[in-house]
Formats: structure tokens, sequence, C-alpha cells
């Protein structure tokens, strides 16, 4: 054989390789999914249930629910998509075909379980450590329980937001206006965090603009999802997130409302919540929302996507940002984060599913 086509033989061989053994680490897994969706009926039923209960919630007749079950039902032997999922892509106001392509939370975890090694994801799951790696981009001060002049920063700022180290969802979270609690009511909670070396404590953003007046309750987030490949950094999905009056945070678990975006432009597409139930304004504040723009929308992508590259271990990363007139600040970032995309393209799954067979991932 010549020399030429003996080097050319040795390049093909591993990325044959790679060809193969990533295709079939995918399909097995995915054959896999499929019979549990099919034949388990422990989550079939629950899911059955569940489903139930959204269509109720979201005001469906009796001839919608029908219609939406069945639709569900194929969906979620096809892709895994869960009844909250159907109803937060628009139930039956969307077609078969976005909800089918987009990126359902069996596919998120598919996915993120197999690109982003567990050996990694504490970068991103310890806040403390988030927030020492991204100290410039944070835009607010904060103490873990380790910090000696961790009385004095909660004395000398009015409002202070205590979170668990590896919290999710909002969960565990809690908001504190010290300069209104008595003395003996502060030592009490500075003990309890000294205590316990789970939480860390952050000065809370003052959030100013349109979409802090949306709600001005909460702390209102963009979400964007960023893919990191050999062509660089690029964002794959984004949605935006608002709280609901008198709620601190605007996680959907906690009321909120998701507002479905055009990836390219920033564009408010709707709003839905996890009962359904589909807005074009906030349901409180009453400002509309459909057909508006996310301020300074492609400048925080911007920021995400050069954060990201500070991280090359995790190529999948969803981020949390705030966006207000006179900053744009990280709040956090996801290894395991939610897409909730409508795309009837399949665009998003299918630039995932080419990531994982060039990369050759596989299980962690």
């Amino acid at each position: 054989m010549p020399e030429n086509m003996k080097l050319t033989m040795s390049r093909i061989r591993p990325n044959f390789k790679k060809f193969i053994v990533s295709r079939y680490v995918f399909y097995r897994a995915w054959s896999w999914g499929l019979l549990q969706r099919t034949f388990r009926s422990y989550p079939r039923n629950h899911f059955y249930r569940e489903f139930w209960e959204c269509s109720k919630l979201a005001g469906k007749n009796t001839y919608e629910q029908k219609k939406s079950f069945f639709q569900w039902l194929i969906l979620y032997h096809l892709t895994g998509l869960v009844p909250e999922e159907y109803f937060i892509l628009g139930g039956l106001n969307t077609s078969f075909l976005s909800k089918y392509n987009s990126v359902s939370r069996w596919r998120q975890l598919f996915f993120q379980d197999r690109v982003n090694q567990s050996k990694h994801r504490h970068l991103l799951d310890n806040k403390s450590e988030f927030n020492r790696h991204f100290n410039k981009l944070i835009v607010r001060d904060w103490r873990d329980t380790h910090s000696e002049d961790l009385e004095h920063f909660m004395s000398q700022t009015n409002n202070v937001i205590i979170k668990p180290q590896d919290g999710k969802c909002g969960q565990g979270i809690r908001v504190i206006d010290w300069q209104n609690l008595t003395s003996s009511e502060r030592q009490e909670i500075i003990c309890q965090v000294k205590e316990n070396e789970e939480y860390i404590v952050e000065e809370i953003l003052q959030q100013r603009g349109f979409l802090h007046d949306v709600n001005k309750s909460s702390v209102n987030t963009l979400r964007v999802n960023t893919l990191l490949t050999n062509d660089g950094a690029e964002c794959i999905a984004a949605f935006f997130r608002t709280g609901r009056a008198g709620e601190f945070v605007d996680n959907m678990h906690a009321g909120g409302i998701l507002w479905h975006l055009d990836n390219n432009t920033g564009e408010i597409l709707f709003g839905v919540d996890a009962k359904g139930g589909l807005y074009q304004s906030h349901p409180d504040s009453k400002i509309t929302m459909q057909g508006d723009y996310i301020p300074r929308y492609h400048e925080a992508v911007n920021i995400c996507l050069n954060a990201h590259k500070n991280l090359p271990q995790l190529p999948q990363i969803g981020w949390d940002v705030v966006i207000s007139d006179d900053y744009i600040a990280l709040i956090e970032g996801n290894a395991s984060s939610g897409f909730h995309n409508i795309d009837s393209s399949g665009r998003v799954w299918n630039k995932m599913k080419n990531f994982f067979f060039q990369q050759g991932a596989y299980e962690n």
C-alpha cells in the first residue's frame, strides 16, 4: 500500500470508530428510553393523571382535551415530552411538528448527561465557584459561610438573598430585609448561615427598565442556552421569565411565566405558565409583551458566548442573565438546562445530535 494511502487510512480509522461508537451509544440509549416509555406503567399512568390535571387548569373543553391528549401521547412515546412541557410549548395552539422537533426534557437530559461530564459540573453547580470564576460579570457583592467579614457584609447591605450552594428552580432561597430586623433576629440569621456551609449570601440586584416594570416584585431573567463547538460558541435557544405579583422568584414552578422568544431577534412571541395558560400581556401589570423585543438582547447573548469560552469543559450551558438599563449581570450557569423551544425545523435538536456524533460523546 502506498505511503500516502496508509496515512489517509490512519486518519480515517479513528474517525470511523468514533462515528460507529457514538451512533451506537446514541441509538442504544434512545431505544431503551422508547421501550421504557412504552412498557413501564408507573410513569405512564402518572403522566396520564398529570395531563388531565393540566388540561383542566388550562380550561380545555372535552373535545380539546381528547384531541390534545392523543397528540401528547404520540409525542410522549416518540420524544419523551411530558404533559407540563406539552402545555408550555403551546398545546393545540402550536403545530405538532414544532413540538415534535423541540428539545424535550428527556432529550435534554439524554444529551447533557453525555456531553457535560459529571467531574466538571461543580464549576456551575457550586455557586461560590461560579461567582469566583465570573467575578467581573456577576455585578454584585457576595460572601460564603467561610468569609470572615460575613456579619459586617450583611449589616452593611440593606437587602440580601441567601441561596443554597447547589439549589435549583428557586428552591431554598430566602430574601432578608436586614434593616427591618431586630438585633436578636439578625444574630439568629447569622448563626444559622454560619452553621450551614451549604449557603452563600448575595446583595440583591436592583433591576431597572422595561424588563423590571413587567413585574416589580421579582428580578426577571433571560435564559440563554449556548453550545460550544469547534467553530466557537453559539446561542441555540433562549427564553425570558417573569414572576407574578408579590413573588420574588421568576421560576415557573413558583407560578412565574415563560415567554417564548425568536432566537435570532429577541422578539417576544407569547407567554405560558406551568398550567398551560397562554398570555399576550402580563396578567398582573397588564403590560403587553407579545410583539415587543427584549432590550439589549444581542449584548446579553454575546456576554454568554464569551463567558462560555472560559468553560470549554462543559460544551452545553444554560445561562441566567439579568438585563437592566444600567448593567447586564450573570446570575448562574446550568449544566442541566431546560430549552422549552418551539422549533418546526428541528434545527436545535439536529445541531445537538450532530455535535454528539462529531465529538464521539460517551456516557459518563
